[in-house]
């Protein structure tokens, strides 16, 4: 399937930042991916009518994947109001790879401007261990979603995203034998949501996802954005089964708690989170005292124009790119050493979510 010259000009806005020998094959996968009439044609609508590009990231060998790439936040009537600037992906990815990031990454910008990417965009803060989960939770989301436009696209013909997700080598093969085995136990499960629950599921089991829970307690809102929303109306509180809900009825009746129990958060990454639970304390302190105010701390960004806690210390005589230092927890032949905990053990409440 090669791309026509008008499929090219309808995405001109879209693809004029990729370079123009890469152009045809991101025109294909949109094409590819509109042909799925349930998800795909609106996510490709969504970009073109919010007028974002596609770029390219700096290559990377073996490095995949994309982001919505965002520009300066902003608090409004006590909710944060995010601006995406880009879809991201790297370059010299298959055409199958391209159509699962793109669904994947489409699927994150559709839950941003429906105000569900993060909690803050509806002017609730809650724990940042619960925040964690959210963030499990959206992006669990997006796979599933990418797994079920791949699964209905090689229905119709087109293969080339669910051979990519299916290989054996593939990070995303569990989420897609979910997807498939569904299918075959129930008839139907594609239209009631019972298979997208399905791969949903299995994003919580993978290995490889482990980093979710420690990376994104630093790509939460600053602490000054929070006192920022407080000022403004917003409100600290717990989650609800609702907020995951929101995401679509095939999460209608989700147990946060026993997703909750299956996120475990590494023992090297414990001391990032209980800072992250310490600066929270202190937040809801300052909010019952009337001592809400900006602290000034200072709001870094990672590449993908995310907000991140400042840089830890590096070590300044390797020869190699500097490394951060992580301070390892003291262990005491009376405390041992640390163990992973399941981010369940962590929630401040007497009886989970």
């Amino acid at each position: 399937m090669t791309p026509s010259p008008e499929s090219t000009g309808r995405y001109g806005s879209a693809l004029e930042e990729i370079p123009g020998e890469a152009r045809p094959l991101l025109a294909q996968a949109l094409d590819i991916l509109a042909m799925d009439k349930k998800d795909g044609e609106r996510l490709v609508r969504l970009l073109c009518e919010q007028g974002l590009p596609l770029k390219f990231f700096p290559e990377e060998p073996g490095k995949g994947g994309g982001a919505v790439t965002l520009g300066d936040s902003a608090v409004e009537d006590g909710r944060v109001k995010l601006n995406p600037e880009s879809v991201g992906l790297y370059p010299g990815q298959t055409l199958g790879a391209t159509v699962m990031i793109l669904a994947h990454e489409l699927r994150h910008l559709e839950q941003l401007v429906t105000n569900t990417l993060m909690l803050e965009q509806q002017g609730k803060i809650v724990p940042p261990v619960e925040a964690v989960l959210y963030t499990y939770m959206i992006e669990a989301d997006a796979q599933a979603t990418a797994t079920e436009i791949s699964f209905l696209l090689m229905k119709q013909g087109k293969p080339e995203a669910w051979e990519y997700i299916t290989k054996e080598e593939s990070n995303y093969k569990d989420m897609a034998d979910g997807y498939k085995n569904a299918t075959v136990r129930e008839p139907g499960a594609e239209e009631s949501g019972y298979a997208r629950k399905m791969a949903f599921n299995k994003w919580f089991t993978t290995d490889w996802s482990l980093g979710y829970a420690s990376d994104n307690i630093d790509y939460r809102p600053s602490d000054n954005i929070h006192r920022e929303m407080l000022k403004g109306g917003a409100r600290i509180e717990n989650m609800e089964q609702g907020d995951f809900a929101q995401l679509g009825k095939y999460l209608a009746n989700a147990d946060p708690q026993k997703y909750a129990e299956q996120v475990t958060v590494p023992a090297k990454d414990l001391r990032r989170v209980e800072q992250a639970e310490k600066d929270f304390t202190r937040l809801t302190q300052d909010v019952e005292s009337g001592q809400l105010h900006d602290r000034s701390l200072k709001v870094e960004k990672d590449a993908y124009g995310r907000e991140i806690a400042p840089a830890a210390p590096v070590r300044p005589s390797t020869a190699e790119a500097a490394k951060p230092v992580v301070s390892e927890p003291a262990e005491t032949p009376d405390a041992g050493p640390r163990k992973p905990q399941p981010l369940s053990s962590r929630f401040n409440r007497p009886s989970g979510i």
